[in-house]
């Protein structure tokens, strides 16, 4: 990243509000609310936080105009009775304390409205949905089917309710009566969602509206409705406060779905209606696996963009978009008149701090997203947003106590997950000694850094931050009793990663079969041959072998577990293993008897038959046991031990990072 972002920083205005930057944080549903339609502590902090950090203007995500009607679930945030204004005036309060102007994105969610399913209420719609069959669950672990029917619960038989023009004029009062209110309690602006499937956007959508009467047919009739919230609220709010609404430009993946034509009439009927902006997003068929990171929170960069550039041509007022872009982007097109605000979603969930860092010249010092999913595939369970590389995400409100006492602790291995150690012991005032056997920080890691960029962008990170901190690092030193006997640490942290399972595979002491650390840390660039098989069809084996494919490699990759992706985020997991079957790798689930041959491996199916592939090389990649040994060594010695990380069952970032967060709070 540049330091020089002069665009992206420089003051904007939408409508009669006057903004520090250009940048905003993205309107997200986080499942941070109080359960009864407030905020609580934990919501306010998270977005004072982020206020604080430098973002020019706050977007609230998905606040209900009907709560608990048309809501999501219980932990949505509402405007739909004067009850909330106390709560939402001390929001916009800490929002303004640092600086930032903070928007209520007001919604109805239509048939998306999970507290209407549980309490049986019907769900409004244009018209009957009609059944898809798509391919979304076949991505889901056993496990996480249970997860998703526990947090979607339904009351009875599900019933839909085509509205009709009373119904429609209802709706209309509510964004109006939620606006005012808005505007009552502090609040600088409002967005109307009409994106994402939510009800203004089945409206205008043709193949979720399939009316024939004024609110049917044409895109002007389609977007009747969203014209109809929008001059209500205009009229309600007056000509001074600032309003606008979200659209969706396309409809990807959904044959006779919005399109980009459609967005543009939507828009400048929009802004003749009284908006101030237009913020363009996307949606999709959400019965297919893809899309769910293939539209409003892609997985390629810039998806947006192109849709973003078409609809600022057509109108004069300000254009909001987001998806996946990076900083210096935002600002060349800012410059170029692409649009005129980014939304960053993920990024300031990673890094809330990132706007004043970049104000501040120090990009280097930005945490960056990893664009895992595990924020977001937390909706689906209705669980609350987590994010992998920060723990602290969230739990803004809940800050650790200062520790009694400086402590001399010893972090034993230099991963991830011993790095955040030392990084929050040494902010806490500890004196962390970070001890690690190898010639470099990252451990195992940096592995999974080749094989996914993203992640060498965390490692890399890690490390600079190690550095500026002045972490006492030792490398080339094996935690052994004699060396923490010399180092005489108050407590010890174990971080040493995982030892490979015992496979009692037939020809895995063969001398083509690896682990899969053992194979990316080869120096040889021909490595593994022209085909490889993986056994190991989790997070590792995955990443590796969209890493092998890119590479040129014939891979297969096989794992007696009948479901693959294990460690993956459902959202992840379905767009990896989607991708890996286009590109042509070999995916074998539900395999046993598996067993290696000089230039074969072999195993039998679930028909009893007896498969076998040619490979050049076999890369064991079936995960890890944890190494408790060092710990109970230490332990028998009279050492203060504490284990994280693989060592201490945690395999993965989004399970390890906040559990060595939690650990470190306490000593």
């Amino acid at each position: 990243m540049t330091d020089r972002l002069d665009h992206l920083l420089a003051p904007g205005r939408i409508g009669t509000m006057a903004l520090r930057n250009r940048i905003v944080h993205a309107p997200m549903s986080l499942g941070l609310g109080a359960g009864d339609g407030t905020c609580g502590e934990r919501f306010i902090a998270y977005y004072a936080a982020r206020a604080k950090g430098g973002a020019g203007l706050i977007n609230i995500g998905t606040v209900s105009v009907g709560y608990p009607e048309g809501s999501v679930d219980a932990k949505q945030i509402a405007a739909s009775d004067d009850k909330y204004l106390p709560n939402l005036t001390a929001l916009a309060d800490a929002v303004h304390a640092h600086g930032a102007k903070i928007v209520l994105q007001l919604n109805h969610n239509g048939t998306q409205a999970g507290g209407d399913r549980a309490a049986g209420r019907p769900l409004a719609t244009p018209s009957l949905p009609e059944p898809k069959r798509g391919d979304l669950a076949d991505y889901f672990l056993p496990e996480e089917l249970t997860a998703l029917a526990a947090g979607n619960p339904v009351s009875g038989r599900i019933r839909y309710k085509v509205l009709d023009a009373a119904g429609i004029k209802r709706v209309v009062d509510m964004f109006a009566d939620a606006a005012v209110r808005s505007k009552r309690a502090g609040i600088d602006a409002v967005e109307i969602h009409g994106g994402h499937g939510y009800l203004l956007a089945s409206f205008l959508s043709p193949v979720t509206n399939r009316r024939t009467d004024d609110y049917g047919g044409s895109t002007e009739n389609r977007s009747r409705f969203l014209v109809e919230v929008l001059r209500a609220v205009r009229a309600a709010v007056g000509p001074d406060f600032p309003v606008w609404c979200k659209i969706d430009a396309t409809e990807f993946e959904l044959d006779g779905g919005i399109l980009l034509e459609d967005a543009k009439i939507t828009a400048q009927m929009a802004q003749d209606a009284g908006a101030d902006a237009i913020s363009v997003s996307a949606y999709s068929d959400v019965s297919k696996a893809i899309t769910h990171s293939g539209s409003h929170t892609p997985q390629q960069p810039e998806l947006l963009v192109p849709n973003a550039r078409a609809i600022k041509a057509v109108i004069t007022i300000p254009v909001i978009t987001a998806g996946r872009i990076e900083t210096a982007d935002a600002d060349r097109h800012i410059a170029e008149g692409t649009f005129d605000f980014v939304a960053f979603g993920r990024k300031l969930l990673a890094d809330p701090d990132l706007p004043r860092k970049l104000a501040e010249g120090k990009s280097q010092e930005v945490r960056p997203c990893i664009y895992c999913y595990s924020c977001i595939s937390q909706a689906y369970f209705r669980r609350p947003v987590i994010c992998t590389v920060n723990p602290g995400m969230g739990f803004e409100y809940a800050r650790s106590k200062a520790p009694a006492s400086r402590k001399r602790v010893a972090v034993i291995g230099g991963g991830p997950v011993g790095m955040e150690a030392a990084l929050r012991l040494k902010a806490r005032g500890h004196e962390p000694i970070l001890v690690e056997g190898g010639d470099r920080l990252g451990g195992a890691f940096t592995g999974a850094a080749v094989t996914y960029e993203p992640n060498g962008r965390y490692l890399d990170w890690l490390r600079c931050q190690i550095a500026d901190a002045a972490v006492d690092v030792r490398l080339g030193t094996v935690g052994t009793l004699d060396v923490l006997s010399a180092l005489d640490p108050d407590s010890v942290i174990v971080a040493t990663g995982a030892g490979h399972p015992v496979l009692t595979i037939p020809g895995i002491d063969k001398p083509h079969v690896r682990q899969a650390e053992t194979f990316l840390n080869e120096a040889d660039a021909s490595r593994g041959g022209e085909s490889v098989a993986i056994i190991g069809g989790g997070m590792i084996g995955l990443q590796l072998a969209e890493w092998l494919q890119a590479q040129g490699k014939i891979v297969t990759v096989i794992d007696v577990d009948a479901k693959l992706g294990t460690g993956l985020p459902i959202v992840r997991r379905a767009r990896l293993l989607y991708e890996l079957r286009q590109k042509g790798v070999t995916l074998i689930g539900g395999a046993r008897d598996i067993a290696i041959e000089d230039s074969n491996i072999i195993w039998r199916n679930a028909d009893e038959q007896i498969r076998r592939t040619a490979t050049d090389s076999v890369i064991i990649a079936d995960g890890g046991t944890p190494d408790e040994a060092l710990a109970g060594q230490l332990t028998e010695a009279g050492f203060a031990v504490s284990t994280a990380g693989d060592c201490a069952g945690d395999f993965y970032l989004e399970q390890s990072i906040p559990a060595v967060a939690d650990l470190v709070d306490r000593i």
